[in-house]
């Protein structure tokens, strides 16, 4: 890309050591917190977000069983709901095609690591996938934020994953409204435009076999 265009679209470069410095600034963050990088590029915060979202993963009690016993279940669970709670948007589709790359071989890469399995799993595989088309994508947040899909992944008993799609738009709040919720991404929590019923966890990468975008 030459100069012109990267002016055109606001990029730049970020070292890794900037990258890790802002990261330290998410200080509370732990695996199931939404974290939206809004000028993604190609995933240098990503892959550190997703970093510190498993690192407090993996320190959980009931996640150090799961990974000492044969029923690793919890822990993929819970690994698919810290990976599902990330989103990156830019407004350039060659950059969102090698943040998904980068950003599938790290969490590929992550979960042998923690499992010190050989070979990562299907379900796995396809999930992973999945939430890479569906959470970073090209979109311009600023002039037109309705065309940009969000969805958002809840745990439900059982196992289970409750999707449910918003346009970025309605989760944009108004001038007068303030934060309530330190745990929500966005302030003002709109209706859904769809609301998806509950799924197993291992069934994510299979829903129409594509992008909801």
């Amino acid at each position: 890309m030459d100069y012109k265009q990267k002016r055109e679209l606001g990029q730049v470069f970020t070292e890794k050591q900037e990258v890790e410095a802002i990261i330290e600034l998410l200080s509370d963050t732990n695996y199931a917190s939404r974290v939206m990088e809004p000028g993604c590029g190609t995933g240098n915060f990503l892959i550190e977000i997703y970093e510190k979202k498993l690192e407090s993963l993996k320190k959980m009690p009931e996640v150090k069983l799961s990974l000492k016993s044969n029923f690793i279940d919890e822990f993929e669970y819970r690994f698919i709901i810290s990976i599902s709670s990330v989103y990156g948007v830019d407004l350039d589709g060659d950059v969102i095609d090698i943040a998904r790359k980068r950003c599938s071989e790290f969490l590929v890469n992550k979960f042998l690591n923690l499992t010190k399995i050989k070979e990562i799993p299907e379900h796995i595989n396809n999930a992973i996938d999945f939430l890479m088309k569906n959470n970073l994508i090209v979109g311009d947040l600023i002039n037109s934020p309705e065309k940009i899909k969000i969805l958002e992944y809840n745990e439900v008993t059982g196992l289970k994953i409750k999707i449910r799609e918003f346009i970025y738009e309605d989760l944009i709040f108004p001038e007068d409204e303030v934060f309530e919720k330190r745990d929500k991404l966005f302030a003002h929590i709109p209706s859904p435009r769809v609301d998806y019923d509950p799924i197993i966890y291992r069934e994510l990468g299979n829903i129409n076999g594509q992008a909801f975008t």
